[in-house]
């Protein structure tokens, strides 16, 4: 990088040059960068009293000055299940029932910013606990959706709520079951973990319980 830039200094005054940059948001996780200030050529310094460029030899230092070395780190999110809400019996037409948690940690790199939170639901329609498939699941002759138990869902911050009150979505067994939470404005600072849970409204009448539920 060539700065040509040319400026003046008065005897006795000090200047602090600083050197900013943007990193490429592809830059690789750990990569390191530099900056070096190259040693002054003999055409570089000029004295204003008498016009002559300033011998190398009276340049201190006459080498290049090497500056710190910064790595570049990749924000991170790592999210994992809370240890609660612990496994729960509810009856049909429970409302506000905490059915999920979820930590949010951020790496120490950077803030991160979380727009959307997709949750996906899995159902047992027999609670036999020989599957339980996301979205639907068939069992002797049985089918059940997630809709069908959760009426609607809400995404907490604490006492805060985030984004709208969601229904899970509907498909075939493997697919659908999708709680999706679009336009946050959530923000989880570096190096912190935030605690995310989501409660629901059973529906008020279920048919063929009992049924079981996992997000």
């Amino acid at each position: 990088l060539v700065f040509t830039d040319i400026f003046n200094m008065t005897a006795g005054q000090t200047r602090t040059i600083k050197v900013t940059a943007d990193i490429a948001s592809v830059t690789p996780n750990l990569n390191t960068v530099r900056a070096t200030l190259v040693a002054f050529g003999a055409a570089s310094i000029r004295n204003l009293d008498n016009s002559t460029f300033v011998a190398v030899a009276d340049i201190v230092p006459s080498s290049a000055i090497a500056g710190n070395l910064h790595t570049v780190k990749t924000p991170t999110l790592v999210i994992s299940a809370a240890s609660t809400p612990v496994a729960q019996t509810y009856i049909q037409g429970s409302q506000g029932v905490e059915l999920g948690g979820f930590n949010l940690k951020a790496g120490d790199s950077q803030d991160v910013k979380v727009t959307n939170v997709t949750v996906t639901c899995f159902v047992d329609a027999d609670a036999t606990g020989a599957d339980i498939i996301q979205g639907q699941d068939v069992d002797g002759g049985e089918t059940k959706n997630c809709n069908e138990v959760i009426s609607t869902a809400k995404l907490w911050n604490g006492s805060a709520q985030l984004g709208d009150t969601k229904s899970p979505t509907t498909s075939g067994p493997g697919t659908g079951g999708l709680l999706q939470f679009t336009n946050l404005n959530l923000t989880v600072a570096k190096g912190q973990t935030l605690a995310l849970k989501v409660s629901g409204n059973l529906a008020s009448s279920i048919a063929t319980l009992n049924d079981r539920i996992q997000l």
